[in-house]
């Protein structure tokens, strides 16, 4: 009996180390996948619409397409990938990366695995919304939440949603602030007009539904980069420059540091990223706007700024969400 026991024992230990080095593996895979993503994104902004338009078709074909496959593979070997199997950061770089995929098929499988995930406030409202409405657009259905605006004579047009009356009332049942919050940051971030009317123009019969869906992600792909590039968009303009008047500040709780292994001896340097910080105590999203000057100490700052924890900003007693910029900074000698 105590033989059998030691065997299942030493059995449960190799099982459970080859669980985690499974774990460590895709979760620098999605990591590695995430941050390709977003230096490719970050060359696109600072340009006109309809550079960004080209460019982010581009990344569409050479970084999108093989990510898909890639997460197609993941998920067809391995299943969903949940916190539980590669981390907190892993999984965000999951969600960043479905968001951008040209595959209604991966979305869709994915669909309830997130809804039980954003049951257990692993995935942010923003996030959450983002998610859904980008679904039911991409099948041609209105949106739930808002969230997905499109292009049109150089304005934002939100594109077309169920029951706009209870719009509002639909956004704060998952922790989203009023629309005319949401409208006044894509004001901000772009420098568009934006419209809250819905865009209905019908298509020209002799434009086929390929190229009409092809143009409308395109527009998801232009809108979609607010979730990414919106920290970039600010001009690097200092914190206190931000409209937003609070009546209680982000409250950081918990900073965690970067390491600066790898980085060359008898040297020193500093980045900044842009961090947005949730109402529902989310970092949601976070953006590099200078180097140190070592990439290792780069990557590992911004996976520290993901799991930043902090008290949300507070204005007329409710929580709000804002954007920071953090800084982290190495010396080694």
């Amino acid at each position: 009996m105590k033989l059998l026991t030691a065997f299942i024992f030493v059995c449960a230990m190799i099982l459970g180390a080859e669980g985690q080095a499974l774990k460590g593996v895709l979760r620098e895979e999605l990591l590695a996948m995430e941050i390709t993503d977003q230096e490719a994104r970050k060359k696109c902004t600072n340009r006109t619409a309809d550079e960004q338009i080209k460019c982010l078709a581009k990344i569409s074909e050479t970084i999108d397409a093989p990510n898909t496959r890639r997460l197609e593979e993941i998920f067809e070997k391995y299943g969903f990938p949940t916190v539980k199997m590669v981390g907190k950061d892993g999984f965000q770089a999951f969600l960043l990366l479905v968001q951008y995929s040209p595959s209604d098929s991966l979305r869709k499988k994915s669909l309830k695995p997130i809804k039980e995930a954003f049951k257990r406030k692993e995935v942010s409202p923003l996030e959450y919304a983002n998610f859904i409405d980008r679904l039911l657009l991409r099948q041609g259905k209105p949106q739930i939440y808002g969230s997905g605006f499109e292009t049109k004579d150089g304005r934002l047009v939100m594109s077309k949603t169920i029951d706009v009356k209870y719009l509002d009332k639909r956004r704060a049942e998952i922790g989203l602030p009023p629309i005319a919050e949401y409208i006044e940051m894509l004001k901000e971030i772009y420098n568009l007009e934006v419209e809250r009317r819905m865009y209905f123009e019908r298509v020209d019969v002799n434009v086929t539904s390929m190229k009409r869906n092809k143009l409308l992600f395109l527009c998801f792909l232009l809108l979609g980069a607010f979730t990414i590039t919106a920290a970039a968009q600010l001009d690097n303009r200092s914190d206190s420059s931000q409209p937003q008047i609070v009546d209680k500040p982000v409250k950081i709780k918990k900073k965690p540091q970067s390491s600066a292994r790898g980085c060359q001896a008898q040297s020193s340097g500093r980045m900044q990223v842009k961090v947005t910080f949730d109402k529902s105590a989310f970092v949601t999203e976070v953006m590099q706007l200078s180097s140190s000057g070592c990439n290792s100490f780069d990557r590992e700052a911004l996976r520290a700024a993901r799991k930043i924890q902090f008290e949300p900003a507070v204005k007329d007693g409710a929580a709000i969400t804002v954007v920071k910029t953090v800084e982290y900074a190495y010396s080694v000698y």
